[in-house]
């Protein structure tokens, strides 16, 4: 059925307002993406105290910054902010961007004890972090727009056939859908034929989105000499030259001759110097540093896991002392009788504290490898960087559980496997060491004697008890006695390369976890320069991050041998 007349393209969103140059988005809904539903309601979304930023494409720099969120508002099961586009580098293009009723996408952080299970393919995120919104072309909820500010049911632009004999309510989502469609098929110049086809589809918007890039592609001329192959959508630039090379497609002439369409002239005489003399003077540098940082994001999330498992991950806004604060204190419920006041646990800091430092590794490509186009081997350089940074943190947790004999000092003063703690198992990796492991993590208590019902999620092992772990976790082998029958099938077991080869240790689940991991920043950042005696290109990757001992209570440590 044909919702829209497609000779009336959907003009400017009905909340944009020229005078303040702000517009509403629909940051965010309760639509499960990527398995994980956000929940929108009030008080379930954490941001500030500095403002939100509204970003193009998610990319974390400052020349990406379009604007600001001016205020936030729970509505219908949506997260609705209002946008300022002034005062940012990329003011204008996010204005024209929103004026154009562009996608928008959300970059929320959340914490995995904070996801609770909505049904057998998602989990319903009960509290996050709003970090910023993106305004992007195509958005994986089809609902997250600059927000029109129409009714629901069909208007003006809205028309039904002739067969209809009774007005039908229309879906927002179906509503956004047939529009991007009109929008998107407007910029591929597709005909009114080709755009009607694509609505009466039925396919999603994604889906719709691939098909006219595929049209677009078929119908653009393919050079016959000496040409790379045609880029889609908005690779064809320098940027996405650049990350091409450093993933190592790039195909046709050299970078260097390709460059040339973006401005940074060169000839075949002295084209393997282009490279080097654009990078002190044009903004090569800050292209390579925007694919660079990609390439460790990339390396650093494919990366985690092992000690890692132990430990709670804190967001630090600077390199001041960072305080814990003992949980434990809290103490046990009591029963009221008429007239009595109410006994008064407390919270106070632990006594442990750390500051986060910063560690760096560089790396140095010469003049002859850019100019002989080596960047798929630079990327493989730069995300080693990353694996550097994420060598550092994890070594730094391991030494908290083994650099002593008893581990890192807890908030008692002693150390965190010391006796008098109660969390330390014998027998190895077999049925009863585990049993001994998980009775001395559900045996501990609070200050005030109160059970803490702590139950077992991880088994960090080292490397040579990897197959022992893995065996004794195993579903897939039936015992023929029952003292056989291994029962902790759900406990997750990770191998740490960095333990040595005396003790596993058992963590329990949930967000109670041993160790704390403070980072200043997410993941690494790359930084280049261009070294001025020798042309070559420079990369260093930065991460800040700190580490504590904070909770000896949910981990138990059990000797291997």
């Amino acid at each position: 059925m044909n919702r829209f007349t497609l000779s009336t393209i959907p003009g400017p969103p009905l909340s944009i307002d020229e005078a303040s140059r702000t517009a509403e988005l629909v940051i965010a809904t309760s639509a499960p993406i990527g398995g994980v539903s956000l929940d929108c309601s009030a008080g379930a979304v954490n941001y500030g105290p500095a403002p939100v930023p509204v970003l193009l494409d998610h990319e974390n720099q400052t020349g990406a910054m379009a604007g600001r969120i001016l205020s936030i508002r729970s509505e219908a099961n949506q997260l609705i902010g209002v946008a300022q586009f002034s005062d940012a580098p990329a003011a204008d293009a996010g204005w024209a961007l929103a004026q154009a009723g562009c996608a928008v996408s959300v970059g929320a952080l959340v914490q995995p004890a904070d996801l609770v299970p909505l049904d057998a393919t998602a989990d319903r995120a009960a509290r996050w972090t709003l970090r910023e919104a993106s305004l992007v072309p195509v958005g994986a909820d089809p609902a997250c727009v600059v927000r029109s500010a129409e009714p629901l049911s069909p208007s003006p632009m809205n028309t039904q056939t002739a067969t209809d004999s009774a007005p039908e309510i229309i879906s927002r989502a179906e509503i956004t859908r047939e529009r991007n469609i009109l929008r998107s098929a407007q910029a591929a110049n597709l005909n009114t034929a080709e755009t009607q086809e694509l609505i009466d589809s039925g396919k999603p918007f994604d889906a719709v989105v691939v098909t006219i890039l595929e049209r677009m592609a078929a119908r653009t001329p393919a050079k016959t000499t000496g040409a790379m192959v045609a880029l889609p959508n908005n690779d064809h630039t320098a940027e996405g030259l650049i990350q091409r090379a450093l993933e190592g497609k790039l195909t046709g002439d050299p970078l260097w001759l390709q460059l040339r369409q973006f401005g940074y002239g060169g000839n075949a005489k002295n084209g393997p110097d282009l490279i080097t003399r654009a990078m002190s003077t044009s903004d090569l540098p800050n292209l390579l540093q925007a694919s660079g940082d990609r390439q460790l994001a990339a390396r650093f999330l494919e990366q985690q896991g092992g000690v890692l498992a132990a430990a709670r991950n804190r967001p630090l806004n600077d390199y001041r002392t960072a305080s814990t604060v003992d949980l434990a204190l809290v103490g046990t419920a009591t029963k009221m009788i008429e007239g009595a006041e109410v006994e008064l646990g407390y919270v106070t800091d632990s006594g442990i504290s750390y500051k986060p430092t910063r560690w760096s590794r560089g790396l140095k490509v010469s003049h002859e490898a850019m100019a002989n186009d080596d960047l798929a081997g630079m990327a493989e350089a730069i995300s080693e960087l990353a694996s550097a940074c994420l060598d550092a943190e994890k070594s730094e947790l391991a030494y908290l559980l083994q650099g002593t004999a008893n581990g890192a000092t807890v908030s008692d003063g002693t150390a965190m496997f010391a006796t008098a703690h109660g969390n330390n198992a014998a027998g190895g990796l077999t049925i009863a060491g585990l049993s001994a492991a998980i009775a001395a993590l559900r045996g501990q208590t609070t200050a005030g004697g109160r059970f803490i019902d702590l139950q077992p999620g991880t088994l960090i092992v080292p490397i040579a008890a990897e197959t022992t772990a893995l065996q004794l976790i195993s579903t897939n082998l039936a015992a023929a006695v029952t003292a056989n029958v291994q029962p902790w099938t759900n406990i997750k077991v990770e191998v740490e390369p960095r333990l040595s080869g005396s003790y596993c240790y058992l963590v329990a689940a949930g967000a109670r976890l041993p160790l704390e991991l403070g980072r200043l920043t997410a993941a690494p950042g790359l930084l280049t320069e261009t070294e001025f005696k020798t042309g070559a290109y420079m990369a260093k990757a930065s991460h800040s991050f700190g580490v504590a001992a904070t909770e000896y209570r949910a981990i138990v440590r059990l000797a291997l041998s």
